[in-house]
Parts: C-alpha cells; structure tokens; sequence
C-alpha cells in the first residue's frame, strides 16, 4: 500500500471516529431522532472498512 494510500484511509477512520462520538452526543441529547443512529452504524461500518484496508495493506519487512 502507497503512502497516501494509507494517509487516506487513517484519515477516513479519524473522521469516522469523530462521527461516532458526534452522532453518540446528538442521539444522547435527541432520543426521538433515528437519524443518529444511522449516523453512528455508519460510521463504524467506515471504521470497520478502513482497519480492514489498513491490515491489509500492510507490508510486512523482514527484520534488519
């Protein structure tokens, strides 16, 4: 995997991170909402998607 690559998908699981925890607080404040739920199943599927890729992508080097 290149490094932007990788860049990418660390930046895609941070965001999804911060969606988690966004959509947690909203759906906290505003139980009547079901909107946040799906937030929050989406993002973790994010989260999900992108450790995936990252394991994947990883290179494994021999030691020196």
């Amino acid at each position: 995997m290149t490094g932007k690559a990788r860049t990418v998908f660390l930046l895609v699981d941070g965001a999804a991170l911060v969606g988690v925890v966004v959509f947690s607080v909203l759906g906290a404040i505003y139980p009547d909402q079901q909107g946040y739920v799906v937030g929050q199943i989406v993002c973790a599927v994010l989260i999900l998607i992108s450790v995936v890729m990252l394991r994947r992508g990883k290179t494994h080097r021999p030691p020196p």
